[in-house]
């Protein structure tokens, strides 16, 4: 079986000197990871998230103060969340410190987690550990708040993809929010909506 595949998210002007860390501790270990501030002058920063994002089976997401508030931070956290990758939130600093974090990540129940060995987080790191019937929800808030940052362009083209078009109506923020209710009707039709959402010019 091969190694998993890590996306570490952070915000750089806080958090990147931890997720280096981070990295080189995973790495040590035989687990592949990506990091953003790595990325080669000329690379387009899109889609090498994405495909990045589409590659990992697990995010860590380095949450300082203001990590919530960044719109790159943001779409990696939902991206990953409604794709059902697993989720390690590593807080550094007091919980009611985080400016911007949604209310609905906040209600999932997470359990501490004890790293042993070489390297330690400063302040906790936290893991879900929930059935499927209850992180299917999660999921699909963060869809809701993925979808309200693609374009209509690519709002209709998803929905066509996903044979979903002709139950659309209305303005382009209701589209959305039908797409996404429509689409998480079943795990398998949530998973294509991951599969095929565009992020064009959002990065």
């Amino acid at each position: 079986q091969s190694n998993p595949f890590c996306f570490i998210s952070f915000y750089a002007d806080e958090g990147s000197d931890y997720a280096n860390k981070l990295k080189k501790c995973l790495e040590t270990a035989g687990i592949n990871c990506f990091i953003s501030s790595e990325l080669s002058s000329g690379v387009s920063w899109g889609n090498a998230i994405l495909d990045a994002l589409h590659r990992s089976s697990i995010i860590f997401l380095i949450e300082t103060e203001n990590y919530h508030t960044r719109p790159r931070c943001q779409i990696e956290r939902d991206f990953a969340i409604a794709k059902g990758m697993h989720l390690l939130r590593v807080v550094l600093c007091d919980l009611n410190r985080l400016n911007g974090i949604p209310p609905w990540l906040n209600d999932i129940q997470y359990e501490k987690l004890n790293i042993n060995g070489h390297f330690n987080p400063e302040k906790s790191l936290f893991g879900i550990s929930l059935p499927d019937n209850v992180i299917h929800p999660i999921r699909q808030r963060a869809a809701f708040s993925l979808i309200e940052k693609v374009t209509p362009d690519n709002v209709n083209r998803l929905a066509s993809v996903l044979s979903l078009s002709d139950q659309l109506t209305g303005s382009d923020h209701n589209r959305k929010t039908q797409l996404v209710n429509l689409a998480f009707t079943n795990i398998i039709t949530a998973d294509r909506f991951c599969n095929e959402i565009k992020l064009d010019g959002l990065f």
